[in-house]
């Protein structure tokens, strides 16, 4: 379907269907919301666990900066992450500083986990910009959503977990929040 969606569009509009990030090299956000509605189908389908999470990377120095240095960053955040993550899980790039995991299999408490085993490895994880802002660590709280009955679809799913990041925003960095 994506791909008859993609040349269907006009030709200005394909840019919305691309498929990579083109700054980190991980998954586009249009590509998570049609894997996502797929992942969600089967996961009914199937009787099966899918959690979404949203992990939001923050440092001070360099992604707050006007400098460029986070741009420059979060390529090695995207590599370190996916390092990490399973073979079927699917990382993508939802906006400047955050990535979504989508999270087939896995419940929201074992989403919970995994996802807080990432944030500890990308605090204690030194990442290189630049010759000029040398490294830098960050540090991240996310948040976890699990499909349940009370979920129409993936765009549900994925305010719960925008929800989620908002209440974990409200505390200290260094959390992870399920919804």
């Amino acid at each position: 379907i994506y791909i008859s969606e993609y040349w269907r569009a006009p030709g200005g509009q394909r840019r919305h269907y691309d498929i990579i990030d083109p700054d980190t090299g991980v998954y586009s956000r249009a590509y998570l919301e049609m894997r996502l509605r797929q992942e969600v189908s089967r996961a009914r389908r199937n009787g099966g666990h899918l959690s979404v999470s949203l992990i939001r990377v923050k440092d001070r120095a360099a992604l707050n900066s006007n400098s460029g240095a986070g741009r420059e960053a979060m390529p090695s955040v995207a590599a370190l992450f996916s390092a990490l993550l399973r073979d079927e899980d699917l990382m993508a790039r939802f906006d400047d500083t955050t990535f979504a995991l989508m999270l087939p299999d896995l419940s929201g408490q074992e989403a919970k986990s995994a996802v807080e085993e990432l944030r500890l490895r990308l605090g204690s994880a030194t990442v290189s910009l630049d010759q000029f802002l040398g490294t830098s660590t960050f540090r991240g709280i996310a948040s976890v959503a699990e499909l349940n009955d009370g979920d129409a679809n993936e765009e549900e799913l994925l305010k719960g977990a925008l929800a989620a990041l908002r209440d974990a925003e409200r505390g200290t960095y260094g959390r992870v929040i399920l919804r």
